[in-house]
């Protein structure tokens, strides 16, 4: 039996126990260039998967033995079968992450409780850099109960720092993002496929769509990125480098990218628009208090 055709049983035996389907999840051992994943066996043991497109490729990776590929293999069609679990759940205000790694656990965790761990770990330390966001509508207060009178001011601020302090959510998950995949993030080579310009309130935003190859899997994504970027990649159908995250591949960004340093200059001119007219209102209240 060659090495390609017991990788190839060990594989579908391992997509029957977790009742997926094998046609979702084909296995290539030879090279297509159409963007698709292929494996080759190493002269010295493990194996080398590869990505390639219209003659080049784009990423590859070494695996020791063929537990670690099935272990990465089972990973890739665990968060391929998330995803499309996910999509077809209702939205109830939390973060899609949660539906998408639980059932990517359910899966792997089928196969392995030893790969269910491992995954866990990995989930964990990607949360840790990117915490889940759940959008859960707060309880509306009751109009019979009677509400405190002192402490307006005080309450006043609280509010004001809290609408502020969420105001800055964006800006902080932004950067988050960016510093994480400027950290770990792994380079791919992708093609823009649409470019778009949009007139926003204080500064014109230059899109770009593009779509790249990670974990055997063709991916799209959109990042907003300098004019000095957005020019070079015209006409579509340009190459341009990404960052995107080894543990969850659909999050990416344009590499060298500062999205969270141009935010943070916008953020900061709102910011002093903001103190200016406090200031100015605080400096009324005094005066009609001196009037007064």
């Amino acid at each position: 039996m060659t090495a390609e055709r017991a990788l190839a049983d060990r594989y579908h035996a391992m997509l029957a126990q977790m009742g997926v389907e094998p046609a979702r999840h084909p296995l290539h051992f030879s090279r297509s260039d159409d963007g698709s994943a292929h494996l080759a066996p190493l002269p010295e043991g493990g194996w080398l998967r590869q990505v390639s497109e219209r003659g080049r490729v784009t990423g590859e990776a070494r695996f020791a033995d063929s537990d670690a590929l099935l272990y990465r293999l089972a990973c890739d069609v665990a968060a391929a079968e998330g995803a499309r679990w996910q999509a077809q759940l209702p939205p109830d205000g939390r973060d899609p992450r949660r539906a998408d790694f639980a059932r990517r656990l359910d899966l792997v965790g089928r196969v392995s409780p030893a790969w269910r761990i491992r995954l866990a770990e990995e989930l964990a330390q990607w949360l840790a850099r990117h915490p889940y966001v759940d959008r859960v509508a707060a309880p509306e207060p009751d109009p019979g109960r009677p509400q405190p009178k002192g402490w307006a001011g005080l309450l006043a601020v609280a509010v004001l720092l809290a609408g502020w302090a969420a105001a800055h959510i964006p800006l902080w998950q932004v950067w988050h993002e960016q510093a994480g995949l400027e950290r770990t993030g792994n380079l791919a080579h992708a093609t823009v496929v649409e470019r778009h310009r949009t007139d926003g309130k204080f500064a014109d935003e230059y899109l770009l769509t593009y779509r790249y190859q990670a974990g055997g899997r063709e991916l799209t994504d959109e990042d907003s990125v300098d004019w000095q970027t957005f020019r070079r990649t015209e006409p579509p159908g340009a190459g341009i480098d990404v960052l995107y995250d080894p543990v969850v591949p659909e999050t990416s960004m344009v590499a060298g990218n500062d999205r969270a340093g141009r935010l943070m200059w916008i953020y900061a001119a709102i910011d002093a628009m903001l103190v200016l007219l406090i200031l100015r209102g605080w400096w009324r209240l005094r005066q009609a208090e001196a009037e007064g």
